[in-house]
């Protein structure tokens, strides 16, 4: 009796070794698709100027009194984010957006419209966020223009005018993924990873045959 539960007692425990060791090789494998696949790009979510349309050309005051223009034709591509100043995930993108401003600083122009709030809560948001030196437009119509019901969004216009990507925007790499679709002249990078799967695909179907 006492053989038979030691036996029993260790092939339950290979069984353990086993499965603990099939979920870690299932672990590292879900780890390589990620890093092959890259992250999850921003989503389109409205139905505002569509991909390759010319952008609303609108003259708008900052918080600072300054005039800016958004749309038309410009040295440098603009990124577009709309945020709300009571929103909890447009507070999370705030480091994004400083990130995003140091990284490409002189490539592309910033632009934040603020969506909601009064002008003191904008402010405010601008001031405890340390956002003085990105330009800041509090505007409904621009979001109206854009067709932005639901911030945190954004929009990349090309220094032509034309609208090149956007999408919901909760993070850096869902910026990054719309500046990098931008450059690579894709409407988000999840079409751009669906183009080069089904290629990927296609290649491996000839070289089968």
């Amino acid at each position: 009796m006492n053989t038979l539960f030691v036996i029993s007692s260790v092939c339950l425990w290979i069984l353990v070794l086993l499965l603990l060791l099939g979920f870690a090789v299932l672990a590292r494998q879900v780890g390589l698709l990620h890093r092959r696949m890259g992250p999850l790009g921003a989503r389109m979510m409205n139905d505002g100027p569509s991909i390759g349309e010319i952008a609303p050309v609108i003259t708008a005051r900052d918080i600072a009194s300054r005039e800016i223009t958004i749309g038309g034709s410009k040295p440098h591509g603009s990124l577009l984010v709309f945020l709300s100043a009571t929103c909890s995930s447009c507070e999370d993108l705030v480091p994004a957006l400083r990130s995003i401003a140091r990284s490409d600083r002189g490539k592309v122009e910033i632009v934040v419209i603020g969506l909601n709030g009064d002008d003191e809560a904008n402010r405010q948001f601008v001031r405890h966020h340390h956002l003085e030196h990105i330009t800041y437009i509090i505007s409904r119509d621009i979001g109206m223009a854009f067709k932005v019901m639901h911030p945190p969004y954004a929009v990349v216009v090309n220094e032509s005018g034309v609208v090149v990507a956007k999408g919901l925007a909760n993070h850096l790499e869902h910026l990054e993924s719309l500046l990098t679709a931008a450059e690579l002249g894709e409407p988000s990078m999840e079409s751009y990873l669906h183009r080069r799967m089904s290629e990927v695909s296609v290649d491996a179907v000839g070289v089968g045959d």
